[in-house]
């Protein structure tokens, strides 16, 4: 299978995952779900422009919903691996990042883990290539979108006062709802223009017929 009908295999096949995929996604913690799978027979009819659009469109609204609930649940993952700023994919309780719990919410839980498992400082907006790209190619967003998304996390260093440390860590919460709400009220006043270009990716990728 040539990797443009790949792309678009993946596409198509993960729009009826999203509502069943809605309820796996736990306390921001990741789940144990069976994958989405891509592989089909090469055969299969890539969309139009106009059918890829659409498609795309509603990704971003479910995506976007899921992005709403993600905020107001709060489970954040927490960066105790380095000091400054780091993009955490999924931390050692097993909380996810914004961007994993999307691909998670589409049931690629086998592209969390794999991310997780070999690149779990991965910056999003940097990925050129692959199953990573291919999925942002597919989100409804734009890749700079995604990197909006994909917000990095103060560290967290130990301190022998507990209290203290639940101070810091409500506190670095608070900052990452703050961030996200922002972000995602920006996606929402540049819809048209981000799917045209998320469109436009997607036709150079070789994703229309």
């Amino acid at each position: 299978m040539t990797r443009s009908i790949a792309l678009a295999v993946l596409f198509c096949s993960l729009l009826p995952s999203l509502a069943a995929a809605q309820s796996r996604v736990i306390d921001g913690a990741l789940p144990v779900v069976t994958s989405v799978s891509s592989t089909v027979v090469e055969a299969t009819p890539r969309p139009d422009r106009a059918a890829l659009r659409a498609m795309l469109a509603e990704r971003r609204r479910a995506h976007l919903a899921e992005l709403r609930r993600y905020v107001r649940q709060g489970d954040f993952p927490v960066n105790g691996y380095q000091e400054g700023m780091l993009n955490v994919f999924v931390d050692e309780s097993g909380h996810l990042c914004a961007v994993a719990n999307l691909m998670a919410f589409d049931g690629r839980i086998d592209m969390v883990r794999a991310t997780a498992a070999s690149t779990n400082f991965v910056v999003l907006r940097d990925v050129r290539e692959g199953p990573l790209h291919d999925w942002i190619l597919s989100s409804g967003f734009t890749q700079e979108e995604i990197g909006m998304i994909q917000e990095p996390y103060f560290f967290q260093e130990q301190l022998s006062s507990q209290q203290e440390m639940r101070r810091r860590l409500e506190e670095e919460k608070a900052r990452i709802r703050g961030v996200l709400r922002a972000v995602i009220h920006r996606l929402e006043e540049a819809e048209r223009a981000s799917l045209d270009l998320a469109v436009d990716r997607l036709v150079a990728a070789g994703a229309v017929s």
